[in-house]
């Protein structure tokens, strides 16, 4: 984003129709001039998170017993075959938040506006996605939007 907000130009974002402007996308587009999205684009879906698959119980039915030598309580967590440890999760949980509150940050300071729920990860069609600050404008035809920046 930095490229962005030191651009000499104005850049703007387009959500074309049927696209998304979600997650990372809305990360790049909120410090842009403006984001202009079609009546059926989604933005939005703020927030991060990370997924684990525990298959232990899998692994020991087969008769599998996956055994993890480490230098650490964290290297080498989420081994196939394994599961996390209390301690694991927590830690995972505690940086899923401190990068969801970057996140949040980042758009209450490019996006001002944004109401708290409305950044729970899930994204929201044009028009409502203007009411709730994502968007500047509805705008399903680029060469209008090409003659609105003009």
């Amino acid at each position: 984003t930095r490229a962005i907000e030191q651009s000499r130009k104005p850049v703007y974002s387009y959500v074309p129709a049927g696209a998304q402007c979600c997650s990372a996308a809305l990360w790049l587009a909120a410090p842009t001039e403006g984001i202009f999205c079609s009546s059926s684009a989604q933005l939005g879906s703020i927030g991060v998170y990370c997924a684990y698959h525990d298959f232990s119980a899998m692994a020991e039915q087969r008769g599998i017993k996956v055994k993890v030598f480490s230098s650490g309580k964290y290297k080498g967590m989420g081994v196939p075959g394994t599961s996390l440890t209390a301690e694991q999760e927590a830690f995972l949980q505690d940086n899923v938040m401190k990068l969801a509150e970057e996140f949040y940050d980042h758009v209450n300071t490019h996006l001002p506006g944004v109401p708290a729920d409305a950044m729970q990860g899930q994204s929201f069609r044009g028009k409502e996605a203007v009411e709730l600050n994502l968007a500047m404008e509805v705008m399903d035809d680029f060469e209008e939007l090409k003659r609105f920046l003009s």
